[in-house]
């Protein structure tokens, strides 16, 4: 959930693009909001060394909810939530069936994120689920599946213009990222019309009022202080760890930045719908290859590409990177992968058994998603976030144009998208 916007001249940030002869260098970006994106590079560039020495890995900062690919890159990674506007304007070469070795690894999901039509545009790299986190003694929470349902226990918020929550008391939600919201919106209009997309992408005044009001429950839950709190810093994890809010809405990987006696003691489930759904959709990251390049630097490429998604490297990045630590809890996208997770951490088997892996759809956007974000989201979230006299939310109290901070994996981050 998703958008960025640039960073400041003179910010701390590797070059897009570093000049080189072809067959030398390869610029890559990795995904950047996972929570050790150093663990992601270190990992890939020991693989890499082991089959190509005399290739340089460069890795590059790239956002893919900020701009689109830059002619400089290589092989980059990005939301494919993106993938049809992506590959309509020519920023994806099409990959040839024979790099997904082997397909049946891959989770059906991720397979359909990644192509469009028959055409494969890109490998599946991640999976991403928004969930609600909850003290696993809190059994009421665990049978929830709509936004009705978890109204029903938690409530009106008894204090809508106090941003920090009350011990075991409201939900726990940042709603200031306007493309969190887009897709929040989405995905509740698609629940309330099984089986529909709204086409075309709806303006930011012709916006589905049912849909709105449905996710008005989220901030009369958290109130409309703490949903509208910008929170740079990650304050709201902090709360949940002291024990504040009974719920809190974020990603699966958020879990690793949770003190491992606190992990033992949650449970989560995917994030409530407006309506009933078998199980909402998943977010898919996926490797592409930018056309362009031809003969032994188009090969590197497709061969880094084909690395970066294998089985070996996928598990080496997402593991305990030294003793005493915890895994990344990010959501793999090879069944083989979370074969091996599984029985080293109790997280990654409820992960299976809360998103039986076969079932779920992927989110995607229509062609113009960007376009569409720039135009409509700020209209969802001031009415997302309006709901409260007391504390009226206007534009003013979020400046989109901040630049991003270099610090992407900071758990703030990981679920809200500007």
């Amino acid at each position: 959930m998703r958008h960025r916007k640039p960073f400041a001249p003179g910010s701390a940030r590797r070059l897009p693009y570093t000049a080189h002869e072809p067959g030398t260098l390869l610029n890559v970006a990795i995904y950047p909001y996972v929570p050790r994106p150093a663990q992601f590079e270190a990992v890939l560039r020991q693989a890499w060394r082991q089959q190509c020495p005399e290739v340089e890995l460069h890795f590059v900062d790239y956002d893919c909810y900020h701009q689109d690919p830059p002619a400089g890159l290589d092989v980059f990674v990005f939301d494919t939530l993106f993938l049809e506007s992506f590959a309509l304007a020519g920023f994806l070469m099409p990959l040839d069936e024979g790099l997904l070795e082997p397909a049946a690894d891959f989770m059906p999901y991720a397979l359909a994120g990644c192509r469009l039509g028959p055409r494969l545009y890109a490998l599946p790299y991640l999976g991403c689920a928004d969930v609600i986190f909850h003290r696993a003694s809190d059994a009421a929470l665990a049978s929830v599946r709509t936004l009705d349902q978890l109204f029903d226990q938690l409530g009106e918020h008894p204090r809508p213009t106090q941003v920090q929550p009350a011990e075991g008391e409201g939900l726990l939600i940042d709603l200031t990222g306007r493309t969190t919201d887009a897709c929040l919106y989405l995905q509740g209009w698609s629940s309330l019309h099984p089986g529909r997309r709204p086409a075309p992408l709806p303006c930011h005044d012709a916006l589905d009022h049912r849909t709105l009001e449905k996710l008005q429950l989220l901030t009369r839950m958290a109130g409309a202080a703490h949903a509208s709190f910008d929170d740079g810093g990650s304050q709201r994890l902090r709360w949940f760890v002291q024990g504040g809010g009974r719920a809190l809405v974020n990603v699966t990987e958020t879990l690793c930045s949770m003190p491992a006696s606190l992990v033992d003691r949650l449970d989560f489930q995917a994030m409530p719908q407006a309506a009933a759904t078998p199980l909402p959709p998943l977010y898919v990251d996926g490797v592409a290859v930018r056309p362009g390049a031809d003969g032994r630097q188009r090969d590197l490429a497709l061969r880094l590409a084909h690395l970066m998604c294998s089985s070996e490297v996928m598990l080496r990045s997402m593991l305990p990177h030294r003793p005493g630590a915890q895994p990344q809890y990010l959501l793999p996208v090879r069944r083989s992968v979370l074969r091996d997770l599984m029985p080293l951490s109790a997280p990654y088997a409820r992960m299976a058994e809360r998103f039986p892996l076969d079932a779920p759809q992927c989110f995607r956007i229509d062609g113009g998603a960007r376009e569409w974000v720039d135009s409509s989201a700020s209209a969802i979230r001031l009415a997302l976030l309006n709901v409260c006299p007391e504390f009226p939310v206007h534009d003013g109290m979020f400046d989109d144009s901040e630049p991003m901070p270099a610090d992407k994996s900071r758990p703030a981050n990981l679920f809200r998208r500007k």
